[in-house]
């Protein structure tokens, strides 16, 4: 029997959940979506494949998934019945239906994320979404510090350590921070084809440190990417909650 490929883009609310990859011990967007659709639709059987296992507490906007299923669903059916059923911090965007080539996590062509900080404590109904940082904070600073990271670098020191032996090296390809009009919010748009695990939150934490201290500089920061300082004072990771996948865009099959 053929199985049927749907390409869907969702968001969520991470909160509440323990990252996106399916765990035995906790909740994860993963295993919610996944449970919801086998209950909804009646089967004991789906391929779920997300492609970005974004951390516990980090949040998405675009997030795109691919479902395999016997099932020959119309795409508004399965959005629909799907969406309604799924609970109120995840919500599918759009679903389309794909050839079984297609995977999420394969010919990416960018990531971008994004990131809020502000410098002004917020209400209970966006302090979920955005990192209060406590300190004062050079907005230039800010930009050339995050500016660092442009191009390709070997991140090891800006990254969760992993014994898989992956590489390290990665590129960015754009950093852009974008200032609300009471010069007190700050999001961070960062782009590439791929990220290490916390490499953004670590490469957030590095620029804040060198936008709001006098005993950190910009070159010190370069030295570190370089692996020419063994210093410390850089290596904060800043927490999961200002962290946001936006989108995911694909290189055209030729």
């Amino acid at each position: 029997m053929m199985q049927h490929s749907y390409k869907l883009v969702i968001a969520y609310d991470g909160t509440a959940y323990h990252g996106w990859q399916r765990q035995k011990e906790y909740c994860s967007i993963d295993s919610v979506v996944r449970q919801t659709f086998l209950r909804s639709f009646c089967q004991k059987e789906l391929l779920l494949v997300g492609a970005s296992r974004t951390d516990a507490g980090v949040h998405a906007r675009g997030q795109v998934i691919r479902l395999r299923t016997y099932l020959p669903l119309c795409p508004l059916k399965l959005s629909y019945v799907l969406d309604r059923a799924l609970p109120p911090d995840i919500k599918i965007i759009s679903c389309e239906k794909v050839n079984q080539i297609f995977h999420p996590q394969h010919n990416v062509a960018t990531k971008t994320y994004s990131y809020s900080l502000t410098l002004k404590k917020l209400l209970p109904t966006e302090s979920r979404y955005s990192w209060l940082f406590p300190y004062c904070l050079n907005p230039e600073l800010l930009e050339q510090a995050l500016q660092v990271f442009v191009g390709t670098h070997d991140f090891q020191h800006f990254c969760k350590e992993s014994k898989t032996g992956k590489s390290t090296i990665k590129t960015i390809e754009s950093v852009s921070v974008v200032t609300s009009p009471c010069k007190n919010r700050y999001t961070l748009l960062i782009t590439g084809p791929s990220f290490l695990r916390y490499m953004i939150r670590r490469m957030v934490g590095a620029a804040c440190v060198v936008a709001s201290s006098s005993e950190v500089s910009v070159n010190d920061l370069k030295n570190k990417l370089a692996g020419k300082t063994s210093s410390v004072k850089l290596l904060i990771t800043a927490p999961a909650h200002g962290l946001c996948l936006e989108s995911i865009t694909y290189h055209v099959e030729k």
